[in-house]
């Protein structure tokens, strides 16, 4: 016997810790959510969107951990929100929308703890480039960086993208290092030894950082992006 489609969506979202609600979009747009840091480990938030009469309606609850990287969720229409539930009431803790011309995004969030909501950055999942064993660059910090993979190496300004393949020695390892600009000088904020997996595509999240100025994050995405 072969189930209908969204029965099986509904499934997959619970396995992958989301909880769908009622109402979900009936076009094939879809994100992944990819929890850099958490305003609180498993903290549950809710997803919804704003109707015409300005009201919640609400696609779904999930719980958010820091390195979190959820499956694919079913995006509800226009601009999407993270509530949270304070005691008092609904409240937006955060907020995306969809590239254009894409069905499929990536929306990476950042916690800011002293403004207790979610730094947001939505990207086309099917970024140019964005293949297996390549990484997608976000930059959520204010400063631009300059980011080497091994002998591959590329200048992502505040607030953008890049994608860039690690160039590695037979192993696959390179040297992954991150610098900003002070007075005209690189000054090192990250130097790691990594290795490359050409099995997955992996994403490099620049964060504000009060000690060094830019925080890196890294996390590697499975499966396909179409």
């Amino acid at each position: 016997m072969i189930l209908p489609f969204k029965p099986i969506l509904r499934i997959i979202c619970l396995l992958a810790g989301f909880l769908p609600l009622a109402g979900l979009a009936d076009n094939d747009a879809r994100f992944r959510l990819i929890c850099v840091t958490a305003l609180a480990e498993d903290s549950k938030v809710v997803l919804a969107t704003r109707n015409k009469d300005g009201k919640w309606q609400q696609h779904g609850r999930i719980s958010l951990r820091s390195s979190l990287v959820s499956d694919w969720i079913p995006a509800g229409k226009g601009e999407i929100h993270i509530l949270s539930n304070d005691g008092g009431g609904l409240k937006s803790i955060g907020s995306f929308t969809f590239p254009e011309k894409t069905s499929s995004a990536l929306v990476a969030l950042n916690a800011d703890t002293e403004a207790g909501t979610y730094q947001t950055r939505a990207v086309n999942a099917r970024t140019e480039g964005f293949a297996k064993g390549s990484t997608l660059i976000l930059n959520l910090s204010e400063e631009s960086a300059t980011v080497a993979l091994g002998s591959t190496e590329a200048k992502v300004e505040a607030g953008k993208d890049h994608v860039a393949t690690p160039s590695g020695d037979e192993e696959g390892s390179f040297r992954l290092t991150v610098s900003r600009d002070i007075d005209g000088q690189p000054t090192l904020c990250y130097d790691r030894q990594r290795v490359a997996n050409p099995n997955s595509r992996n994403l490099l999240v620049l964060i504000p950082d009060e000690h060094t100025g830019i925080r890196v994050e890294g996390l590697p995405l499975f499966g396909e992006m179409d």
